[in-house]
């Protein structure tokens, strides 16, 4: 719970000292910044606590997960993609933000691959709440961020955060189900992430 909730509650504090328009994307980039530095010390703190080191990082994007988070997802844009793209939203990017979509990937891949490490666990009871804990933490830092000088229409985003966030929590949680990889669960859900912010946010 710790390692879940020091981050959230530092990162937005540390935001307001430090840089965050890393991507020219309306809102966007602060959520990016926010989730570099959530995920930078998510990785610090299980490091730290001997929990996960460089091998089993890289254990996480192995071959095996990484492909199945990409047929995952390309199901996906196959089906709720293209039939967003033909009635309510603009699904596939021009070339500038497939560009931005493939940086907010990168850079937020870390924060998604550590919360899912944590929070995909066999014991008992604990799978239903952590993952739980661990979107309505990032949300709170969101919203907390925006009432601590961040751009304050954030807040008019954070429903349709916590639909994605819960759309591609329950699709993640499915794939954890069948293959036992928490590594390809949390490239799934930055890839969904990626494409929800790099498609949807204005750009700047």
């Amino acid at each position: 719970l710790l390692i879940i909730l020091i981050p959230a509650v530092a990162a937005p504090l540390l935001l307001n000292m430090l840089p965050y328009r890393i991507l020219p994307l309306a809102v966007g980039d602060y959520v990016v910044a926010l989730l570099v530095l959530q995920g930078l010390a998510l990785l610090a703190l299980l490091t730290i606590t001997g929990s996960l080191n460089g091998k089993g990082l890289w254990g996480l994007l192995g071959l095996r997960s990484v492909l199945i988070a990409l047929i995952s997802f390309a199901y996906l844009a196959l089906t709720v993609g293209l039939v967003a793209e033909a009635t309510l939203l603009s699904f596939l990017p021009v070339p500038r933000r497939a560009a931005i979509m493939g940086a907010a990937f990168l850079l937020i891949l870390p924060y998604f691959l550590c919360t899912e490490y944590m929070t995909r666990t066999k014991y008992p009871g604990y799978p239903r709440f952590f993952p739980i804990i661990s979107k309505i933490a990032l949300l709170a830092s969101l919203g907390g961020g925006a009432l601590l000088g961040g751009p304050f229409v954030i807040v008019l985003f954070l429903p349709g955060m916590a639909l994605l966030l819960l759309g591609s929590g329950l699709l993640s949680r499915q794939i954890y189900a069948l293959t036992g990889q928490p590594g390809a669960s949390g490239v799934f859900m930055a890839l969904c992430f990626a494409w929800f912010m790099g498609g949807i946010l204005p750009l700047t």
